[in-house]
């Protein structure tokens, strides 16, 4: 289960920090966005599969890290992880 504590801990971020809202609105996004590139609906809960979490994650630093413009090497470095740890789940001809 991705929670706000995994990713504090993933960003390297203090427990206590004002951007509570911001992350959890992320992970709300990064889930959303894993649902759709697999085809079915992903749950945050105990059963989700670990590179679904990672890909979630890595996805939920690029958010946070880029708010504003990216350069063109984030455009296609990180996505292109998130998208290999995702598409082993992907459901064909759903896409």
């Amino acid at each position: 289960m991705i929670t706000l504590e995994l990713v504090k801990e993933h960003l390297r971020l203090p427990a206590v920090t004002a951007e509570d809202n911001i992350l959890t609105l992320y992970i709300a996004a990064s889930v959303d966005a894993a649902s759709h590139h697999i085809g079915e609906p992903v749950v945050n809960d105990s059963t989700m599969k670990p590179s679904i979490k990672a890909g979630c994650l890595l996805l939920i630093g690029t958010l946070y890290e880029a708010r504003a413009d990216t350069t063109e090497l984030q455009r296609h470095i990180v996505p292109q992880t998130v998208e290999r740890l995702w598409s082993a789940h992907r459901i064909h001809g759903v896409y």
